[in-house]
């Protein structure tokens, strides 16, 4: 069995392609489980099987996801019985709220991506000066009032993966802000995250990269 260049290159680009979706899959997953524990909390298991409907429904996209998971938590957070309850002061709501906006960031970042390379025509293994086929090209236009213009994608396996690591990490800080809500009694969001530079870092459950305004 030969093992050329340009088989070994198609190859890592394919895998690539699939751990990108994965771990994009994964990270919507996240959401969509964290939110369904919020709006199930207190609910019967008959109540809790009829809330999920909604958050299966097909036509429910990614960013929707996150976008009920974000209203959910705050609604959560900010109630004042659920305050009262568990001590939570104004800045307190106003940390949870900062981290959920760079999450929020991020998130749509990404799932802009995902649908430009979905929708996108993919040429993959197409030799023309690269023989070896070290990159491949993703057509995708977009259209605006100054007409059409090129979206610039990944052309590389490495570019994909950077992707992947990117999904895997807003799924921890998806995770994460979820275990801080007090009601969990995980951990304190001061032990989960720290604001320095102007920037918020996770610190549990392992070190994670900062959700700067860019990667």
């Amino acid at each position: 069995m030969t093992n050329t260049p340009y088989e070994k290159n198609t190859k890592e680009q394919y895998e690539a392609l699939g751990r990108f979706v994965e771990a994009f899959e994964q990270m919507v997953h996240e959401a969509r489980t964290c939110c369904l524990d919020l709006l199930q909390f207190g609910l019967s298991r008959q109540q809790k099987k009829l809330v999920e409907i909604p958050l299966y429904y097909h036509t429910l996209g990614a960013k929707a996801v996150f976008d009920i998971f974000r209203a959910a938590f705050f609604e959560t957070i900010s109630d004042e019985e659920y305050r009262t309850k568990h001590n939570i002061e104004e800045a307190e709501v106003q940390n949870f709220s900062s981290v959920l906006k760079k999450i929020n960031g991020h998130y749509e970042d990404l799932c802009n991506r995902r649908n430009d390379l979905l929708h996108g025509t993919w040429f993959v293994g197409y030799v023309g000066e690269d023989e070896d086929c070290l990159k491949f090209h993703v057509h995708r236009q977009r259209l605006s009032g100054k007409g059409l213009s090129a979206v610039p994608l990944p052309s590389t396996a490495a570019e994909l993966l950077v992707l992947r690591d990117q999904c895997q990490e807003v799924r921890e800080w998806i995770c994460t802000v979820h275990a801080c809500l007090p009601h969990r009694d995980v951990k304190p969001f001061e032990e989960c995250f720290e604001h320095r530079g102007q920037q918020w870092h996770r610190l549990w459950p392992s070190p994670g990269i900062s959700l700067a305004t860019k990667w």
